[in-house]
């Protein structure tokens, strides 16, 4: 068993998904593959430009400089060109050849003809996307790939039960991810219709992918052939899918399902303030979570409402609250997208001092009037530290 630091397991895990369809090889396997490490290389780019400057190695960037590299996928391969060069690192792989794999990664996604990329542009995307990895965050991706027991791969649903058909446990695993992402949606606030119907499934997928940042583009087709054999069975009571085929897209369907729980929302943080704060909590909240809205850690708070609504809901983006000197506010924020919400949250928790909450405004979300009194009044007497009543 072992882990990858937080900050660059969101890469990884679309460069593992992307290798376990490549060792695989049937031809939607490796369009599969395809797309995902074209996308893995991007986020790897897009991670490290948007990493603390003290988790790079101390390298620091002018912010205007940092948003145009992340413009666009070629401004992203200009700075990875700039990079390699101010290193004086070696890769195998040319800068053309990265962009001639994500032209041909366009073309085959775009034409939607079933366009199945050749054996030698996989092994190239392949190596490109690892040889990033490996320059951009330091570490020796090819054990990482070939070891088993990595941390965010071994969690989720284990059927053991023979007598259960592969459809049987296709249909189970379609059904949580259905769950997730209907939990998913209910926080980020999107309206639910009838996750049944095609056509609101694919809405409210689009909207997680963007709501949640980069990363989900590699599932989109899974989802596609998933929502296509789910309905063929509802219409058919059959699919056409082989039992290999369907084993291999019910691992799919599990990963993205944990991938989703993971990145989009954090546990409820409420029951572990009241337990600091007491009753300086305001008794009407009902949680408090960190969610991904939009690629932002942002703070969410649901109270019991007094108005015919049953909830109210209240938000804070939290990407403007900095940790360290604060002439490097840019480089130096407390919360990233990058992190998965619940590390956010653990971050909120752990490091976010009482001072802190109370200057910018966090505590106005959840505290009493009087609370947030004796709070103001503790911050005087005892600035910057972690408090607990208990």
């Amino acid at each position: 068993m072992f882990k990858l630091e937080p900050w660059i397991r969101g890469p990884f895990e679309i460069l593992h998904h992307a290798d376990a369809h490549y060792k695989k090889g049937s031809d939607f396997d490796r369009r599969i593959a395809m797309v995902g490490f074209d996308n893995a290389i991007e986020l790897a780019i897009t991670t490290y430009l948007q990493l603390n400057p003290k988790l790079r190695g101390g390298a620091e960037y002018q912010k205007e400089t940092v948003k145009k590299w992340l413009r666009n996928y070629h401004t992203k391969v200009e700075f990875l060109k700039s990079f390699i060069e101010k290193h004086g690192l070696a890769i195998e792989t040319t800068i053309t050849e990265i962009i001639w794999y994500h032209s041909i990664r366009n073309e085959m996604y775009h034409s939607g003809n079933g366009v199945v990329p050749e054996k030698h542009c996989l092994d190239g995307i392949r190596r490109a996307a690892i040889e990033v990895f490996e320059v951009l965050f330091g570490i020796s991706l090819e054990e990482y790939l070939e070891r088993k027991g990595y941390a965010v791969a071994e969690h989720g649903p284990s059927y053991s039960d023979s007598t259960a058909t592969q459809l049987t446990l296709f249909l189970k695993s379609f059904t949580a991810l259905e769950k997730t992402m209907y939990t998913m949606a209910l926080a980020l606030g999107i309206e639910i219709i009838d996750l049944s119907l095609p056509s609101s499934f694919f809405t409210i997928w689009r909207t997680i992918s963007l709501q949640t940042g980069d990363g989900f583009v590699a599932f989109k087709d899974i989802i596609k052939l998933a929502v296509k054999i789910r309905d063929e069975y509802i219409h058919n009571a059959m699919t056409y899918c082989t039992d290999q085929e369907l084993a291999s897209l019910t691992e799919d369907i599990d990963l993205l399902t944990r991938i989703l729980q993971v990145h989009g929302f954090s546990s409820n943080i409420l029951p572990a303030l009241k337990n600091r704060y007491g009753d300086w909590v305001n008794p009407d909240i009902l949680s408090v979570r960190i969610i991904q809205k939009g690629g932002t850690p942002t703070l969410e708070v649901v109270y019991r409402s007094s108005s015919l609504s049953d909830e109210e809901l209240r938000r804070m983006d939290l990407d403007f609250i900095a940790e360290g000197d604060p002439k490097k506010f840019e480089d130096e924020l407390m919360f990233s997208p990058m992190y998965s919400a619940q590390d956010n949250a653990d971050t909120f928790f752990n490091k976010l001092d009482l001072y802190s909450m109370v200057m910018t405004g966090v505590g106005d979300l959840f505290f009493t009037k009087e609370g947030l009194e004796d709070a103001e009044n503790y911050c005087r007497a005892s600035k910057g530290h972690v408090f607990s009543r208990v």
